[in-house]
C-alpha cells in the first residue's frame, strides 16, 4: 500500500536524472503541476507515448518527471529520474507502471497505476492536470479574485 493517498503532499526526493544532475521535485513545486511517471524496465512505450503528448502537458503548464530504476531513453523530452532501489517510487504507488497527478504544491491529485497506466488515456490525464489548476484560487482562471476579501 503506498503511503501517500490523494490529498497528501508527495514529499520532495531527490534523484539523478539522465544526464546524472541531480534533480529534485522541490525544482517543480509551487511552480507547476507535475506529472509523475513510474516506470520499469519494459515500459519504455509508456515514456515514449508521453514524449508524444509532452507538448499538450506543458501547454497547460504542468511538467513530466519519470522515475524509473533502470536507466531511461536518452531521447525524452522530459526529465527521467534514476531510482536506482526503487524505493522512492515504493513510496508513492504500490504498483508499476503508475502515473500521479500532482498540483503545483505536490498534492497528489490521483494515481492510475498498473494495467491502466500501461496505455493510459492523456486526454484524461491533461483533464486531471487542468482540474489541479482550476482548484488554486491563485493560479486558475479566478487568479483575478485571489486574495477573497
Amino acid at each position: 500500500m503506498p503511503t501517500i493517498v490523494p490529498g497528501e503532499v508527495v514529499p520532495n526526493f531527490r534523484l539523478p536524472d539522465q544526464s546524472q544532475k541531480e534533480t529534485t521535485l522541490w525544482r517543480f513545486k509551487q511552480r507547476r503541476p507535475v506529472v509523475l511517471v513510474l516506470w520499469r524496465d519494459g515500459d519504455e512505450t509508456l515514456l515514449t507515448g508521453f514524449a508524444r503528448h509532452y507538448p499538450a502537458y506543458r501547454r497547460l503548464g504542468a511538467e513530466v518527471l519519470a522515475l524509473g530504476t533502470a536507466p531511461p531513453p536518452p531521447e525524452l523530452p522530459f526529465p527521467a529520474l534514476r531510482d536506482k532501489a526503487g524505493a522512492t517510487a515504493a513510496n508513492l504507488a504500490d504498483q508499476r507502471p503508475a502515473i500521479l497527478i500532482l498540483d503545483s504544491y505536490g498534492e497528489l491529485f490521483t494515481r492510475v497505476q498498473g494495467t491502466a497506466a500501461r496505455a493510459p488515456d492523456h486526454n484524461d490525464l491533461l483533464e486531471w492536470v487542468f482540474f489541479t489548476q482550476v482548484q488554486c484560487e491563485e493560479c486558475g482562471p479566478h487568479a483575478e479574485n485571489w486574495p477573497r476579501r
